[in-house]
């Protein structure tokens, strides 16, 4: 059955529908776990500017910020091939929301499913912020349906000791319009810790991210990655310079 490719946007649900370009393309001539990252946060954006418009609140100083990512993907899609993704909002059980994704294509097949929490973050402050009282509950309408994924994210152990390791340099086209480092970035360079030969015979299949800290531009960081106990399994973390600070932790799963 096809299902209709018009973007579609509400207060509890936004489809938005992407054709994938050449620009999209990895060496294999497949979109890649990157790509895919930014079409949800695409999303994700976009009804995020929907749900504070319909609330008169416009953040001078406030964003969302995500602190957990799980993406799961069956089969990345090809060059032209239009794809569509459905988000909705769980009902919110804490400070912070929690947003679900489903990839489908043209026949109407679910071949992805993510979901992610965030929380707002004071730009000025640099800090968490609550600010759960600007807003009419009634008009943050969630869907109380099943998950995109099990709505559980597991705690992810700092890597101690590196099977490989990169020293990552923060440049201007890394960092976003919060003049940080762009998340996606992350996920980057946790994946290109691993050895090139094992990226041409592997697909990345899962991730599941932690944003712990944020970086900017002019900072070192160190990518590290280490071979989990589970079968085709590795953990990352992207430190500062000195080790100190973990900034990002994700556990990968390849087939």
């Amino acid at each position: 059955m096809s299902i209709n490719f018009n973007d579609f946007v509400s207060e509890s649900l936004i489809e938005k529908k992407f054709s994938v370009q050449i620009y999209d393309m990895d060496m294999k001539f497949s979109t890649t776990m990157p790509v895919i990252c930014n079409y949800l946060y695409d999303v994700g954006m976009a009804h995020s500017v929907v749900i504070l418009k319909d609330n008169d609140y416009i953040p001078e100083d406030v964003v969302f910020v995500v602190t957990r990512f799980h993406v799961r993907i069956d089969r990345y899609p090809l060059l032209r091939e239009n794809i569509l993704i459905r988000s909705w909002l769980s009902p919110i059980e804490s400070k912070h929301v929690v947003r679900n994704y489903l990839l489908i294509n043209e026949s109407g097949e679910i071949f992805g499913r993510a979901i992610n929490s965030a929380t707002t973050f004071n730009l000025k402050k640099r800090a968490a912020e609550d600010i759960s009282g600007s807003f009419d509950d009634s008009k943050i309408i969630t869907l109380d349906t099943e998950p995109a994924l099990p709505n559980v994210f597991e705690k992810l152990p700092h890597v101690v000791s590196p099977d490989y390791e990169n020293v990552v340099d923060v440049r201007y086209f890394d960092c976003d319009f919060y003049r940080h480092v762009n998340n996606v970035k992350y996920v980057e360079w946790c994946i290109e810790t691993m050895p090139i030969e094992f990226l041409k015979k592997h697909r990345l299949y899962e991730i599941d991210i932690n944003f712990r800290k944020e970086s900017g531009l002019g900072d070192r960081l160190l990518a590290k990655t280490c071979a989990d106990n589970r079968e085709n399994t590795y953990l990352h973390s992207i430190t500062s310079e000195d080790g100190t600070r973990d900034i990002v932790r994700m556990k990968s799963i390849w087939k």
